[in-house]
C-alpha cells in the first residue's frame, strides 16, 4: 500500500476552517518535512546510482589490471627462461 502524502491526508480528513487555523503550523511543518524527505530520497537514489557506476568501473579496471599482470607474468617467465644458463634448463 502506497503511503499517502500530507495533502492527501488533509483532503481525506476534511478539516474545518477552525481546525485548519489551529493546526496550521503543524500542517506546514509536515509539508516542509515531506518536501525535505523527497529531496533526500532523490539525493540518495542519485548517490546510489553514482556508486554503482563507480563500482562497475572499478570492476572493469581490476579485470584489466589482472589481465595485464597475467601477461606480465607470462613475459617475465619467458625472459627468465632465456636468461637461465643452459645447464639449469629443465630436461624433457
Amino acid at each position: 500500500m502506497k503511503a499517502k502524502t500530507v495533502e492527501e491526508l488533509l483532503v481525506h480528513l476534511n478539516l474545518s476552517q477552525e481546525e485548519w487555523e489551529r493546526h496550521a503550523e503543524l500542517i506546514q511543518e509536515c509539508l516542509d518535512r515531506e518536501r525535505k524527505l523527497a529531496f533526500f530520497e532523490r539525493q540518495s537514489e542519485e548517490g546510489l546510482t553514482m556508486l554503482s557506476d563507480h563500482v562497475q568501473t572499478l570492476g572493469t579496471t581490476l579485470e584489466d589490471a589482472f589481465s595485464s599482470l597475467q601477461r606480465l607474468q607470462d613475459h617475465l617467465g619467458e625472459v627468465l627462461l632465456r636468461q637461465m644458463p643452459e645447464w639449469k634448463l629443465p630436461k624433457a
